[in-house]
């Protein structure tokens, strides 16, 4: 998922050894291999999100929060899902947060409860939070992959009904970049989110280009559909 560009160079010299006997004064060829050199990692995101939000309680933000996945461990399950673009994106390329919750086979989703997220990217988790750095929702490219290690969501108020609000937190998370088969990068990009709050409306057939005071920009059905087939593309490949 993430390509990083290793460079190594070859140097060779002509150096003079004052070779003696034999009446031959060439200098002897010797030939120096530097240790490879690594390229700096391409982090697409920076390295301290802040704080965020998306929608306030008097402009709350409409989207369609649930999915249903048709492969893999969630298959058939509904998964509360909530993202949106941070400010950094660019028209085609997107950084994106994304924060799952999978609602219990038994019951509804918990309220008022901080449910953690899963440290492990080849878990079967309750609660995971991905960013995607540089995200193309047509080619389905991404440049930087990051799993949360720490932090974890609560949700205040939901319902899966159209036009119902949605609200919640999420707490301080921690991010590392990893890899298609869920392994740390080594060297990777990290990066720190000091929190988040939403304030949704449950909305099928919203329209997208809202207003989105606090950062997050509320993604269009398009680039959520995208962004939910990479995940569950990633979750059918490497947590059966």
């Amino acid at each position: 998922m993430r390509t990083q560009m290793f460079g190594s160079f070859l140097l060779a010299a002509l150096v003079g050894c004052g070779g003696g006997g034999g009446g031959d004064s060439r200098p002897d060829a010797k030939i120096f291999l530097d240790a490879p050199i690594d390229a700096p990692p391409m982090c697409a995101v920076t390295a301290s999100l802040g704080g965020l939000s998306l929608g306030s309680m008097a402009m709350p933000v409409s989207a369609d929060n649930f999915d249903q996945p048709t492969m893999g461990p969630f298959m058939g399950r509904t998964v509360f899902s909530v993202g949106g673009r941070l400010p950094s994106s660019t028209a085609t390329l997107l950084d994106v947060l994304i924060v799952d919750y999978v609602k219990p086979v038994a019951g509804g989703f918990l309220t008022n409860t901080a449910v953690n997220f899963d440290p492990n990217p080849n878990a079967v988790y309750v609660a995971a939070s991905y960013l995607f750095g540089d995200f193309d929702s047509s080619a389905m490219t991404v440049q930087n992959f990051y799993y949360a290690n720490s932090g974890s969501v609560t949700l205040t108020q939901i319902a899966e009904a159209n036009g119902s609000p949605i609200n919640g937190t999420v707490a301080a998370t921690n991010y590392r970049e990893v890899d298609d088969a869920g392994a740390d990068v080594a060297g990777g990009c990290t990066t720190a989110l000091t929190g988040l709050a939403f304030n949704l409306v449950e909305m099928t057939a919203f329209q997208p280009g809202q207003v989105a005071p606090g950062g997050l920009i509320p993604l269009t059905p398009d680039e959520m559909k995208a962004a939910r087939e990479m995940i569950n593309r990633k979750m059918a490949n490497v947590r059966q």
